[in-house]
């Protein structure tokens, strides 16, 4: 161990983390119930920290550092989407909350041009949405009915700056290819094979084909899927009795790594 991080006490809930182009290290979490953003050098020393508190409990909180080193957050904050920009020294820029609807929001990312894109739920639909660097919406899609939508759990952008969204709405697992400077859907591909499924991770591997992680019937059975850039199915394989929630890693060599909460497969 070279160094590490401690914040909060063991209730504290630490979501995501990134490295900025000065090799300082920033991180977003919950603590007794406030935001917390942290940025540290390389050696875990403390540069500096904020907080926010919204009076609720936040959870689901995500981060992206943009090619500026501005910090950009989105997350679940008092029970409604909340998006947030600081600059690299962790002073505030602009935040935007979605008040009309309750929303959760489970990944965001960042293209080529510094494009915000924010995953989750909007009221009882599956959303996704584009925010120019200012937090000024471009475009949002919003679909499904059912109050058991889980909504998009995870975002890909290619190198031509395309969008696939994973995630599941009124008990359809799926993907959708986005066409980001409009909204539009270039295709999609709808896993449908039981209950209560949805992706809950898409990873690009080496050659650009799409991996996929899904529950299988169960929230017990875990299943990989490969497609395609056009997401055309290729393969896939199927483990049994274990939680299907966790993430997807691929190396240098095409390995893939995928963690569980029980146990991790390599």
């Amino acid at each position: 161990e070279l160094c590490s991080i401690e914040i909060g006490d063991p209730g504290s809930n630490g979501n995501e983390f990134e490295f900025d182009n000065s090799g300082n290290i920033c991180l977003v979490s919950v603590i007794n119930s406030d935001l917390f953003i942290g940025k540290y050098d390389s050696n875990c020393n403390q540069i500096k920290n904020i907080s926010i508190d919204s009076g609720l409990v936040d959870y689901n909180s995500f981060l992206e550092i943009d090619s500026n080193g501005d910090i950009f957050l989105g997350g679940t904050f008092g029970g409604l989407q909340f998006i947030g920009k600081y600059d690299s020294n962790l002073n505030h820029i602009k935040n935007v909350t979605l008040t009309s609807l309750p929303g959760k929001i489970f990944d965001i990312n960042l293209d080529l041009n510094d494009n915000l894109y924010v995953g989750g739920t909007y009221g009882v639909g599956a959303h996704v949405a584009k925010y120019n660097s200012s937090l000024d919406q471009i475009w949002n899609f919003t679909q499904g009915t059912s109050v058991f939508t889980f909504g998009f759990k995870s975002l890909l952008i290619d190198s031509n700056n395309n969008l696939f969204a994973g995630g599941e709405y009124d008990g359809n697992p799926i993907i959708i290819y986005f066409n980001t400077t409009n909204g539009n859907e270039i295709n999609n591909v709808s896993i449908v094979s039981g209950t209560n499924e949805e992706i809950n991770d898409i990873v690009f591997d080496n050659f650009g084909n799409i991996l996929a992680r899904s529950d299988f019937n169960s929230f017990y059975t875990l299943s990989l899927l490969k497609y395609d850039s056009n997401l055309n199915h290729l393969e896939n394989v199927t483990f049994l009795n274990y939680q299907s929630s966790g993430s997807i890693f691929v190396d240098s060599s095409d390995r893939i790594y995928l963690t569980t909460d029980f146990q991790t497969y390599g």
